[in-house]
């Protein structure tokens, strides 16, 4: 009976075994045939596309655009500092000055403007035709608005190669130039020179003197006046006429108002001026001794010498056109058989002269 309970007991094993393996791979139903006839196998997807390549980007152009333009073109580089609207109206001005004066030029041009604090750095570049800079001029504005006079000493100094300092004028200095060479327009100037006049017409002598004036200047002209004092006398003076004939004497005095043209903007300006004045002459040569005074024109030119400095000199030549002469009265006495003077046939004896002074004068204004 035990090795019948063993078999029997094996046998139960078997079967347990069978079953768990059966539940662990279980075995998928085959479709009916009508499912097989409506099942589709869906496609399989396409592989995606590749990403297109990205364009090349182009290099960015070094700073102030050396690449070569065509000739005679002008146009904005390098601007930092202001809004684009100015940078492009900095450029247009001063473009149209670059063109005004470079018709023909084979270089090309570019208009850089930098801000630097309160200042801005107004710059013009030429580029040759291999995009290389071969030029500049620079100047610093302290405000934007100086473009305008900027622009045609930036233009003039570049295409006729001189120094931006020649290109002064004194309407059009600006940014840090003004702190040494930039004066107040219309400034009033007081005046002391020296003079020294002659005395055309009566053969007198050279007086020096002094000259005192007075102007107020603008950029063309200069309106005012000023005193003129001068005298000189030599030899000696004796009562008998025989011994009078070394004595010389010259005396002029003028107060003046009138005007004076300034022929140009330059630092070393000519000038024209004219005016009136009251005038007085007195003139002794030989025999002759003779004085007056009265009004008189005058006429005058000369120069001015650093108009762009708050301190002036002003060398002028003057020709004062009086309207009166100047009478000379003289006692003549006769002489007696004895050889003495005969005085009670003493007669008077007039002459005129018409004197021109002419004075050369040299006044530092203040």
């Amino acid at each position: 009976m035990r090795p019948l309970a063993c078999f029997h007991a094996f046998a139960i094993l078997m079967s347990t075994s069978a079953v768990a393996l059966a539940q662990t791979q279980p075995v998928a139903p085959l479709p009916d045939s009508t499912e097989a006839a409506t099942t589709q196998v869906a496609p399989s997807p396409s592989p995606a596309p590749l990403p297109a390549p990205a364009p090349a980007v182009a290099p960015t152009p070094p700073p102030a655009s050396r690449a070569a333009a065509s000739p005679g073109s002008c146009s904005l580089g390098n601007h930092s500092g202001l809004t684009e609207s100015d940078s492009i109206t900095v450029s247009d001005v001063v473009c149209s000055e670059v063109r005004r004066l470079s018709r023909g030029a084979q270089a090309s041009y570019l208009v850089e403007i930098q801000r630097l604090g309160n200042i801005a750095i107004l710059s013009l570049v030429e580029i040759d035709s291999g995009g290389r800079i071969s030029d500049r001029r620079s100047l610093r504005l302290s405000r934007i608005e100086e473009v305008f006079p900027a622009a045609p000493r930036l233009a003039e100094s570049l295409v006729a190669r001189t120094p931006i300092e020649g290109t002064q004028r004194v309407d059009n200095i600006v940014g840090e130039e003004a702190r040494v060479q930039k004066k107040k327009y219309g400034k009033t100037h007081f005046g002391l020179g020296v003079v020294g006049t002659a005395f055309p017409g009566a053969h007198a002598l050279i007086a020096p003197g002094i000259d005192l004036a007075l102007y107020h200047e603008t950029a063309r002209w200069a309106i005012g006046g000023d005193l003129r004092v001068g005298s000189r006398s030599q030899g000696s003076y004796d009562y008998y006429p025989s011994e009078r004939s070394d004595r010389r004497e010259g005396t002029f005095a003028s107060l003046s108002v009138g005007a004076r043209y300034f022929t140009s903007l330059d630092d070393i300006t000519p000038f024209f001026g004219a005016g009136l004045s009251w005038s007085g002459i007195s003139a002794q040569v030989d025999e002759f001794d003779g004085d007056d005074s009265g009004m008189s024109a005058y006429f005058e030119t000369g120069v001015e010498v650093l108009r762009t400095h708050k301190t002036h000199l002003n060398i002028g030549l003057r020709a004062n056109i009086p309207t009166y002469g100047i009478e000379s009265t003289r006692n003549v006495v006769p002489m007696s058989p004895n050889g003495t003077p005969d005085y009670s046939a003493a007669t008077s004896e007039s002459e005129t002269k018409y004197v021109v002074p002419i004075s050369l004068a040299a006044t530092v204004l203040f």
